[in-house]
């Protein structure tokens, strides 16, 4: 009887996970030059199928009903396909198209000098704006300053960055340290010298 048991519950449970997922084939388009698109990914959110579309736009992943599909491609807008559970089947064949993304760049004029005398000549006639050298000034002290801003708040990270960085060339561990009595002094006095 525990035989017989067991033997319909495997039955079942090989009958209902062959049922279970449905197997979609298809292709991926360019919405508005209808070419087919290579190199794009289709994933299954709900499980660990994923799918890369060939040379011709072709392609073949395992889904349940519910199950949601993303197509992605850097170059198009992604797109999404949920699976209906009213399907019967287990085979099905879709067509899917990806609208491009829009990227609009500014326009760059490209124009060469006929030769080398005449780019010299043009390059020798550009002269800096009067307030150049002034500005190149105090970008440098902006700069600067910032950086030794950003060095003062973040000195704990980068100890701790060329510590390791240090270990990982020499192998040699840098000593600790919070028991180091100099240390301490250095941050009493730290301390010290804000509250006056």
């Amino acid at each position: 009887m525990k035989t017989l048991l067991l033997f319909f519950g495997l039955m079942l449970s090989n009958v209902l996970l062959a049922q279970d997922f449905l197997r979609f084939s298809g292709v991926v388009l360019d919405r508005e030059q209808i070419t087919p698109i290579d190199g794009t990914y289709i994933f299954n959110l709900s499980g660990n199928h994923e799918a890369v579309t060939d040379s011709l736009g072709l392609f073949s992943i395992e889904a349940r009903s519910g199950d949601t599909l993303v197509f992605r491609d850097l170059r198009y807008q992604p797109s999404t396909l949920v699976v209906p559970s009213v399907l019967q089947a287990s085979d099905y064949g879709i067509i899917q198209l990806l609208q491009p993304s829009a990227v609009l760049l500014n326009e760059v004029k490209v124009f060469s000098f006929p030769s080398e005398e005449e780019f010299r000549e043009a390059f020798l006639k550009v002269s800096p704006k009067t307030d150049m050298e002034s500005r190149a000034l105090e970008a440098k002290r902006d700069l600067m300053k910032l950086l030794k801003d950003s060095y003062k708040n973040d000195i704990y990270y980068y100890d701790m960055w060329a510590d390791r960085r240090l270990y990982e060339l020499t192998g040699v561990v840098q000593p600790n340290h919070f028991l180091d009595p100099f240390r301490w002094t250095e941050l009493i006095r730290s301390f010290g010298a804000k509250d006056k």
